[in-house]
């Protein structure tokens, strides 16, 4: 364990001496690598409206309770498919934000516990999901594809049947 640990302790320094040994040993690197940080740049720039709006509209709906009380208004229909109600925040909040999805896992874990089955479903929901709208929408900005056709259809497809999936598997392991 000490060797491994050792290892571990030497990664990234040697990564980062291997780099820099191929920046200034190879002719032309240095120029290709700042020109990919202006691109990296760049692109960044251009996607900071997007961010900024998507943060802004997420927090004005979790904060004006509009989540809440679309979990509470679907709890009685989920409740029957055998999703836990206290999952229909997560549900709604994942394909939207991963920062507001971690948060409220913390929070859902700190009052049901890990070993519940609506904990383990949202641990399972919280690792294997994805932030739907987010990549789409940043990747097509930086991109420009305009015609995204059934990306978003099928990415929320994806998403609903990875709830039904941690719901079954947690009920399974606990």
């Amino acid at each position: 364990m000490a060797v491994l640990t050792r290892c571990a302790d030497w990664a990234v320094p040697l990564c980062l001496l291997f780099a820099g040994a191929i920046l200034f040993r190879r002719p032309g690197a240095w120029e290709a690598y700042l020109r990919g940080a202006k691109q990296g740049f760049s692109a960044a720039v251009s996607l900071l409206p997007a961010m900024v709006l998507l943060m802004v509209s997420l927090s004005v709906f979790t904060s004006s309770g509009a989540c809440g009380w679309i979990a509470e208004k679907l709890s009685p229909v989920t409740d029957r498919l055998g999703i836990p109600a206290e999952l229909l925040p997560l549900c709604i909040l994942r394909p939207l934000s991963g920062s507001a999805s971690g948060a409220y896992l913390s929070t859902l874990l700190g009052e049901v516990g890990a070993d519940s089955i609506a904990g383990m479903a949202a641990s399972i929901l919280a690792a294997s999901g994805d932030t739907v709208l987010y990549v789409i929408g940043m990747y097509y900005s930086v991109t420009r594809v305009r015609r995204t056709r059934f990306s978003l259809p099928v990415a929320f497809a994806v998403s609903i049947f990875s709830i039904f999936l941690s719901c079954i598997l947690a009920r399974l392991f606990v």
